[in-house]
């Protein structure tokens, strides 16, 4: 389409240590990626609760204050890309509402647009794209020992507390996205 201006956001998911981080900080080396805007979880769960652990109430707010940082984002500075780190761990929780804003967003920049001119010759895009990352138990394991050493960011602090995640992971619908999965 003539005029067309796209919004690529790269979503990083994945349980905690599956290598999001890793991976986010590899792409945003690259020279294509240096100067684009970055939205991680972690540091919005910080600034809003701090070192204490969050209760699933707390949680659920986190996301959401996460989702409005990355439409904020989306609609103030209309960026080319927009790297996002992001469990997305259920459904109803996680990718429902993550997929409903930006169906939102994308409603928004439109009417934007169409307040902007009066005939609409642009038409703003934001492609979703989805990366699910996963790796090994042992690899789990590894990265929780270095974490507690680092005194890293992350409310996991052992196996258990993995696996109480994992068991509540929900692989998103293909209505809602297909993510590649990366190992």
């Amino acid at each position: 389409m003539k005029g067309d201006t796209k919004t690529t956001i790269g979503v990083f998911s994945g349980l905690a240590f599956s290598g999001k981080s890793h991976y986010l900080n590899w792409v945003r080396k690259q020279p294509e990626f240096r100067q684009t805007p970055v939205i991680a979880i972690d540091p919005i769960r910080k600034e809003l609760f701090g070192d204490a652990t969050a209760t699933k109430t707390q949680h659920l707010f986190k996301n959401e204050a996460a989702r409005w940082e990355i439409k904020k984002q989306l609609v103030s500075r209309q960026p080319r890309a927009l790297l996002i780190e992001m469990v997305m761990l259920t459904r109803e929780n996680h990718q429902k509402p993550f997929v409903k804003m930006v169906r939102e967003t994308q409603d928004v920049l439109h009417s934007i647009e169409k307040e902007k001119k009066s005939s609409a010759d642009s038409s703003p895009r934001i492609d979703l794209r989805v990366l699910y990352l996963y790796c090994s138990i042992s690899a789990v394991k590894a990265r929780i020992e270095r974490r507690l050493k680092e005194k890293g960011e992350c409310d996991i602090f052992d196996v258990s507390g993995y696996f109480k995640d994992a068991v509540r992971y929900d692989f998103p619908s293909a209505a809602e996205y297909t993510p590649l999965p990366i190992d």
